[in-house]
């Protein structure tokens, strides 16, 4: 049945801005904690391969209750 749009959806990809394409970590520059996109929290409702855009404002360091803002990319 085609897609009512007319499109071929094998053929259609998206990058939403919240999916993770190449994970990253992100280094609490209080504690040293890492943030692993492709692990997430899921002790903190966060789940595995969310995208740190997508990490609300509110949630906090698990180790030390550093605000995201305390956060910094890393490279492992």
């Amino acid at each position: 049945m085609p897609n009512p749009r007319g499109y071929n959806a094998r053929f259609i990809v998206v990058n939403h801005p919240f999916t993770v394409t190449e994970s990253r970590t992100w280094m609490c520059l209080i504690c040293g904690w890492i943030y692993d996109e492709a692990a997430g929290d899921p002790e903190h409702g966060i789940p595995p391969g969310t995208a740190w855009a997508a990490v609300p404002m509110n949630w906090t360091c698990p180790e030390c209750g550093a605000r995201k803002e305390d956060f910094e990319m890393v490279q492992i």
